[in-house]
């Protein structure tokens, strides 16, 4: 992703931010692609439920939990 305005009326670069679906069912060369993208962090918004049904796989960079405040499952 990129090409978005910043509040302080800046461009974000393309292709530093990416967006995934489950990094952990990253497997063989698709986990190396991803590898090879270079991603220091890891945003993760699921759920502590979510990541114990599907787990963290093995792509996760330095991991950052996000808050998820107001959802019933917490």
């Amino acid at each position: 992703m990129g090409g978005y305005r910043t509040q302080g009326g800046r461009t974000a670069r393309w292709s530093t931010l990416y967006r995934s679906g489950s990094l952990a069912k990253l497997r063989g060369a698709d986990l190396e692609r991803f590898r090879d993208l270079g991603a220091r962090t890891d945003v993760d918004l699921r759920h502590p439920w979510e990541t114990g049904v599907t787990g963290t796989g093995a792509a996760r960079p330095a991991a950052v939990k996000g808050e998820r405040p107001g959802h019933p499952r917490g």
